[in-house]
């Protein structure tokens, strides 16, 4: 009876207590354990974009125009060029279309070399922000859609063979994945959200993407869309301040043309058939999300890029449009209608513009290839869990097997036939040594006009930040003649002959009245 009488009078309340903890603990469980379970994906899909961007990154390609952001750079910092003293750069590189970019990312390559005065440092920083970009990816996917499309967007994202090489490299549109992922959060932030802030930074988000490349015209109309979507959230301070730092960071290219007369000379290749245009665009577009075209960098692609490029690039497109009908609330619909918007203009700009297309031109849609495949594999999933597991899997592995393809063409080969010519680290290498040979000399550098080096520039800059000693030196008493493996033509015949991986360098002594 007593213990009856205990359970009555205290065992029953503690035992809902009990179940109640157990309840709690259970459900709480749950959702710790899927908590868990996406950080540990979101953590694997970050590691595997740092290990595609940063293993061996001293295989990547440097020709004369990583070279000459390096030299702007350090002029930046205030280093002294021999033969060409000091100066403040107002300009950056000259672009494909014959005009000189904006100064913005010879100003940002700038940090990374102040810490260290190696091409390496800069294409770290390049990665790094590519790396975070990845990240941002997920955080713009969740927001926008949910989950599920954050993670499989950044997984995507991670393993694209064209992403992975726009960020070993130091060019400026590599830095434009940070700048269009920052900005398709502002824009959630200005037509979801309606936070009137979010004006300020669309607007510079624009002023900094454009300075990198001029391919990120396309976003002011995507900002002038928003602007009147969202017009009852605008606030004109908002829109006056971003101008305002719209034009502070133009303010050294604004001086630049004022006091040159004008900003060059536009030299860009006319590409007259709009036909051609449309058709080339139109591949690019699809490319740029996977592995088509991998053939202009490294010499040959695999058979399975280009169908792969037209069913991603496809299914993108397909995806950004069935995600405009599949959100509840009514005032998601005309902020992620202006997503595939965002995706065609590139194409419809180049096809209108008589000028030839590139594939960097399309770095300006990152991440919408890949937020679009995410979005299409939601919805096939609600149809078929398991075929679009299979889907994401199976593309996943086709990009991990294409990513694999172009690095042992590189490791193996010490660069690419192609446009990727000679891998860094072998210049590098080639560069040392004549510093070393040298050490209070001057030395000439020479091309094989049998197959040497398209330019040497590169080569150029790399003697000028390699020599850590100031003062006058002696004339030069050798002659370095570069030859390419690539281009299946031999050194000089009957002279010493150095080898740094693909590039053969010959020594040529030069007569005593050079010396």
């Amino acid at each position: 009876m007593r213990s009856g009488s205990a359970r009555s009078g205290f065992g029953a309340p503690l035992a809902r207590v009990f179940e109640r903890m157990q309840q709690i603990v259970g459900r709480h469980g749950r959702t710790g354990l899927r908590r868990h379970g996406v950080l540990l994906t979101l953590s694997a899909t970050i590691a595997a974009a740092a290990v595609a961007r940063f293993l061996r990154l001293d295989l990547m390609e440097f020709k004369s125009d990583e070279a000459e952001a390096c030299r702007l750079a350090l002029h930046v910092l205030g280093r002294h060029e021999p033969g060409v003293g000091t100066f403040f750069p107002t300009t950056g590189l000259v672009a494909s279309v014959g005009l000189p970019n904006p100064p913005l990312f010879v100003y940002l390559l700038a940090l990374p070399l102040a810490i260290a005065r190696t091409p390496l440092a800069a294409a770290g920083f390049v990665a790094a922000t590519n790396v975070a970009a990845v990240w941002l990816c997920y955080v713009a996917g969740r927001r926008w859609f949910s989950r599920f499309v954050g993670l499989a967007a950044a997984a995507l994202f991670a393993l694209s063979p064209w992403a992975i090489v726009y960020s070993r490299k130091i060019w400026a549109q590599d830095l434009l994945p940070i700048c269009t992922v920052l900005f398709l959060l502002a824009l959630h932030g200005l037509l979801v959200e309606k936070r009137p802030r979010s004006v300020l930074w669309l607007l510079l988000l624009v002023g900094a993407a454009t300075q990198l490349h001029f391919s990120a015209s396309v976003l002011v109309l995507v900002v002038i869309a928003a602007i009147g979507i969202a017009r009852d959230a605008v606030r004109w301070r908002w829109v006056a301040l971003g101008l305002a730092g719209v034009a502070l960071l133009y303010a050294p290219y604004i001086w630049h043309i004022v006091v040159e007369g004008h900003p060059g000379e536009a030299a860009a290749r006319v590409h007259p058939n709009v036909l051609r245009r449309f058709l080339s665009s139109g591949r690019d577009t699809f490319a740029v999300g996977a592995a088509d075209r991998t053939d202009i960098l490294l010499g040959s692609q695999s058979a399975l890029a280009l169908p792969l490029s037209i069913a991603f690039g496809t299914t993108a497109f397909v995806g950004l449009l069935v995600g405009c009908r599949s959100w509840p609330p009514r005032r998601i619909v005309p902020a992620r209608a202006l997503l595939p918007v965002w995706f065609v203009l590139p194409l419809v700009a180049l096809t209108l513009l008589p000028v030839t297309p590139y594939l960097h031109y399309f770095i300006v849609l990152y991440p919408l290839p890949f937020l679009g495949a995410a979005v299409a594999l939601e919805a096939l999933g609600r149809w078929r869990r398991g075929l679009a597991c299979v889907a994401l899997a199976g593309c996943l592995g086709a990009f991990a097997v294409l990513d694999a393809r172009s690095f042992r063409t590189v490791r193996d080969d010490g660069g690419a036939a192609a446009d990727y010519g000679v891998a860094y680290r072998y210049k590098a290498d080639a560069v040392r040594s004549f510093v070393r040979a040298n050490p209070h000399r001057h030395f000439d550098i020479a091309r094989n006009p049998h197959g040497g080096p398209a330019s040497l520039d590169e080569f150029r800059f790399l003697s000028w930040i390699d020599r850590h000693r100031s003062g006058r030196l002696r004339p030069a008493a050798f002659r370095y003649v570069l030859t390419q493996r690539f281009d299946g033509r031999s050194p000089v015949r009957k002279r010493h002959t150095e080898r740094f991986g693909p590039l053969s360098v010959t020594v040529v002594p030069l007569p005593p009245t050079r010396r």
